[in-house]
């Protein structure tokens, strides 16, 4: 079952160890490949709230005859589902279709988002990548925590998705060989309170019903406590809701050995170092409000580098780094 994540600590220390609906607006994601002609695709976004943390089944089996080769396969569904993954039942893989079935599975992130455009305005979006971009992010808050515990007066933001929190970059650049991308991410110097306007534009989006906020704050208790817009946007956890097979549809697709993507799960369980069924610790405590420093010295985390190179949920293959944007726009 995917789980609504407030603090991405949860999340890092798990890594060392280890469609729409009724009343739903229509599910617009950022979208990161770069750039046909240019080779960079820039996208400025502030996310919101708690983000969603999920397991998601790719086409990919082991190859029986090739341990080291992966079968890129149809999923049962397909004729009838043309989605391209499908939702794990995470919580219960003994009775998950697809962990059955022995498809492969990686741990994914979702998270609500406003999207800032050419013209000044924002749109409301769903940031949905892997943990190669998403760990950029945790590591961000991480630092943010560390700066805060030797820097009290710092106040700098701990919760991304918090009421007093930054914008940032995200820059998808195409890197060596074809198909593959390199994400950077930069924050910028001013932490901003969510306004009154960017609320409304969340809430057009997508507001529960009062019997929905019930089921939420069911699913996650400290939800019933953060502030009411964390549930605006999207209904995350219904998108990324597990619906095992459609129709009792059956394969059709004509196996072909492939060399698999390097974070594919390619056991019927998710790896201990990607995922756990454990439920996180949900943190609540809004940022504290930036102290007039200088980014250089208390805002924007120190770069951080990998060299971790294998494919994500889009197919893409990066080293990734974090560092500042060039400019403050001033919002």
């Amino acid at each position: 079952m995917a789980k609504r994540v407030f603090d991405s600590a949860e999340t890092l220390d798990r890594s060392k160890s280890q469609q729409n609906g009724p009343g739903l607006s229509k599910t617009n994601y950022v979208d990161l490949k770069p750039d046909a002609t240019t080779g960079q695709t820039v996208r400025t976004l502030r996310v919101v709230g708690p983000y969603l943390e999920y397991v998601d089944h790719s086409s990919y089996k082991r190859d029986p005859n090739n341990p080291k080769e992966r079968i890129k396969v149809s999923f049962d569904d397909a004729e009838a589902n043309k989605s391209f993954s499908r939702i794990c039942n995470d919580e219960d893989k003994d009775n998950c279709y697809w962990c059955q079935k022995g498809f492969a599975a990686a741990t994914k992130f979702a998270w609500v988002c406003l999207e800032r455009q050419a013209d000044g305005s924002s749109v409301v979006k769903i940031l949905n990548k892997g943990k190669m971009l998403f760990d950029l992010l945790f590591n961000i808050e991480k630092e943010n925590k560390e700066i805060n515990l030797q820097e009290p007066d710092s106040g700098l933001c701990e919760n991304l998705g918090g009421e007093v929190a930054p914008w940032f970059r995200i820059t998808a650049d195409v890197d060596k060989g074809p198909g593959n991308v390199k994400y950077s991410v930069g924050v910028f110097p001013k932490q901003k309170a969510i306004t009154a306007e960017e609320v409304e534009l969340l809430k057009a989006s997508y507001c529960p019903t009062p019997e929905e906020f019930e089921q939420l704050y069911a699913a996650a208790p400290k939800m019933r406590d953060a502030p009411v817009w964390y549930s605006y946007g999207y209904a995350l956890d219904r998108i990324y809701k597990y619906r095992g097979l459609k129709d009792n549809a059956q394969s059709t697709g004509t196996p072909t050995v492939t060399t698999p993507p390097a974070d594919l799960e390619v056991s019927v369980s998710v790896d201990s170092n990607d995922d756990t069924n454990d439920a996180p610790a949900l943190n609540t405590t809004p940022a504290r409000k930036a102290t007039g420093r200088k980014a250089a010295d208390v805002t924007t985390p120190a770069p951080v580098t990998s060299t971790n190179m294998y494919v994500d949920d889009d197919s893409d293959t990066a080293s990734t780094t974090t560092e500042d944007p060039d400019e403050d726009p001033g919002w």
